[in-house]
């Protein structure tokens, strides 16, 4: 079952963030909120929770492992069930595992091998004294704490002895590169197993290999059925005589050869400290050793990739694969496997472990005291994890020359643009081969910033949209245009833009500009276009936010060819925006003879203008101002004009029409506060 940080089991432990994930279930950190300790949380995954089997390991990894309180085991603190969540509340191990510093520093040199041995084996001692087998001893399962300490966990498949002596019908349960030839048949499963699996382990840490490997697991298993250990020292010419002789004691093919108790492997890993001979290894059986090539390379296995079942069918093969080969060997079809020979020899074989047994006490009676007091403090301890330096933020040789203070390496993996650090600075760091904690001789991966690919924008406001194209066609970018009214800016002038000018971006960014529209009006007044030629009229009227239509074109004896003979709307008349105003167009004169249409009689009104000229009193920040225009005449008050101009604009003059006496009284302001800058008022007489 996959549980969210924040979620609270029991009422007790917060999930604090998941560390691990095994076959048969989940681990998280978690805090105990009654007695305010991190602890390890173990979950069975949710996929296991209506499998009986399952359910019946996972409990017994819990009552196993509560049974047991040594040094060199992971305590269990709590076991529980809360609706479909089975919990085991475990010791919190702030290190890594075994199998971590193997893949980062192996091949370990001998004390090292000898120290980490020998508090596996005081682990295994303990379990061993309460009648549980291990069954699954590998580096996976080893944890490493920050000062040194071994602690071995992970009793998911630990069998009471009284249960493991029995060959098993079902499954074999275990790690296909570790586990014991025994295991692997199905055969017979006593402590002695848990021994084997510790040889490999220890030929793993001074080798930095498996020494068996192959395509399937029923390959490998087979190997370790009936193939030689491969010869250590040509993988490791530093291997001292006495950690070969342990090794290959220790996994020895036979139960019987091996070394019988933990005690009887402890003794002689302490003895192996200040003995390299190891003329003190007493061998069981046959000593000959068959020397295997190393290989050329290894790649150890990701944590959790070698742990498999093994079903009947498989033992079957692994069997008759077995039986097969002896009998190449012999030529006899009436050759006895090795269950059957177990089963024959039972009787000797039991002789064989007392004698074993009975020489383990001796020796441990005779040296135990003297070694204890000489040895014990000389078991080394493994280097303590270092804090994570911070490189981010410096260059590469900042970081390399810190880096060979503290004995780590740096690998550059790539480079990137960024926006927040500058060019040749690291941006992204992680430790190699994953994991959060730092060894020496551990490297340090590094990515490093090309720096920041983005351009400034330029600033469109006030520009027209013409130059403002002009500009984006020079830049790196791309312009899209939005038109919106506007009471300040006149009409095709931008007013807006996003990004902002000064801000930064990438190339072939689209930079969006707002364009004024003009002011957001509702009506418009028609202009006088009568006798405009046919362009300037449709210009005028379009301004005025009209929209102009040709419905006729006449001859005309008066009016030159592309003129304007009339307007269907006259001038003066409030609209509503883009109303259509109609135009009657001259085609010239008429040719001699011809009937003519005299054009519909239409007032000639008096026109003249007001001259506007640059407003005084305007500040020199201004750009835009606010015009508005009152007339007067026969004692009524309109208002004429009512518009924003942008300064640029002055001086010009604004052509008014009428009849008779008109005063025109003109207002110059701020657009938005209505600051008065200037006013002033200019009599016009139309009847003069």
């Amino acid at each position: 079952m996959t549980l969210s940080p924040g979620t609270v089991i029991a009422e007790r432990y917060e999930i604090i963030d998941k560390i691990g994930a095994g076959g048969m279930a989940n681990v998280y950190r978690a805090k105990d909120r009654e007695l305010d300790r991190f602890v390890t949380f173990k979950v069975m995954r949710e996929e296991f929770v209506n499998d009986e089997e399952f359910k019946a390991r996972f409990k017994v990894e819990a009552r196993s492992a509560a049974a047991l309180s040594n040094q060199n085991i992971v305590s269990i603190f709590d076991v529980g069930q809360e609706g479909d969540t089975y919990y085991i509340v475990m010791e919190y191990i702030n290190g890594v595992t075994l199998k971590d510093l193997i893949i980062r520093r192996a091949p370990f040199d001998n004390d090292e091998v000898l120290g980490v041995a020998t508090q596996i084996a005081a682990g295994l001692k303990h379990a061993h004294e309460h009648g549980i087998i291990h069954r699954d001893i590998k580096p996976q399962n080893i944890l490493v704490t920050s000062n040194g300490i071994i602690k071995v966990t992970d009793f998911g498949i630990a069998r009471a002895v009284s249960a493991a002596t029995v060959t098993t019908t079902g499954n074999t349960m275990g790690s296909v590169h570790y586990f014991s030839p025994e295991q692997a048949r199905g055969g017979h499963v006593d402590f002695k197993s848990d021994i084997y699996c510790l040889g490999i382990v220890m030929y793993e840490m001074i080798t930095g290999r498996l020494p068996f490997e192959g395509d399937t697991p029923v390959a490998i298993a087979l190997k370790q059925i009936s193939d030689p250990l491969p010869d250590i020292r040509e993988v490791n010419p530093k291997a001292s005589e006495s950690v070969v002789r342990i090794i290959r004691k220790a996994a020895e093919k036979l139960s019987t050869n091996r070394y019988q108790t933990t005690d009887e492997l402890t003794n002689d890993l302490k003895r192996a400290l200040t003995n390299q001979s190891g003329d003190f290894v007493k061998r069981g059986g046959s000593s000959a050793h068959t020397q295997v090539p190393a290989r050329e390379a290894y790649d150890a296995p990701p944590p959790g990739f070698d742990t498999i079942a093994i079903d009947a069918n498989e033992i079957k093969i692994i069997q008759e694969e077995q039986a097969s080969a002896n009998k190449k060997k012999t030529g006899d079809d009436r050759f006895l496997g090795i269950d059957e020979k177990y089963n024959a020899n039972k009787k000797a074989e039991r002789r064989v472990v007392v004698a074993a047994i009975l020489t383990a006490v001796a020796i441990v009676s005779v040296g135990l005291a003297i070694l204890t007091s000489l040895l014990m403090p000389r078991i080394p301890q493994l280097p303590q994890a270092m804090d994570i330096p911070p490189f981010v933020g410096m260059t590469v040789e900042q970081a390399e020359e810190w880096a060979q203070t503290l004995q780590i390496r740096i690998n550059v993996m790539g480079s990137d643009f960024s926006e927040e650090f500058s060019e040749g600075e690291i941006m992204q760091q992680s430790i190699a081969g994953g994991g959060d904690t730092l060894y020496q001789g551990d490297a340090i991966n590094v990515w490093v910033s090309l720096g920041d690919d983005r351009h400034e924008i330029p600033d469109l406001v006030n520009l027209d949209i013409l130059e403002a194209d002009s500009v984006i066609r020079d830049s790196v970018f791309r312009i899209e245009e939005e038109y919106v009214p506007n009471e300040i800016y006149a009409m095709n002038i931008v007013v807006g833009q996003y990004p902002a000018a000064g801000e930064r971006a990438h190339a072939g960014e689209v930079i969006r500009v707002m364009i004024s529209s003009g002011p957001s009006q509702t009506s418009a007044v028609v202009p006088n276009v009568v006798g405009f030629t046919e362009d300037r009229a449709i210009t005028e009227i379009q301004d005025a936010r009209l929209v102009p239509n040709v419905i006729s074109r006449l001859e005309s004896s008066t009016v030159p060819a592309g003129s304007v003979i009339s307007q269907t709307v006259e001038a003066g008349e409030e609209l509503g925006v883009n109303a259509t105003v109609g135009l009657v167009v001259s085609t010239g004169m008429p040719e001699e003879g011809a009937q003519t249409t005299p054009p519909p009689q239409q007032p000639t009104p008096q026109q003249t203008s007001i001259p506007m000229l640059v407003p005084p009193s305007v500040p020199d920040d201004v750009d835009v101002v606010h015009v508005r225009i009152n007339r007067t005449a026969g004692g009524a008050t309109e208002l004429d004009y009512n518009e924003n101009l942008q300064m640029s604009a002055f001086p010009f003059s604004l052509v008014r029409q009428g009849e008779g006496v008109v005063d025109f009284f003109v207002e110059i302001m701020h657009p938005t506060t209505g600051e008065l800058y200037h006013s002033f008022t200019h009599r016009i007489d139309f009847g003069s």
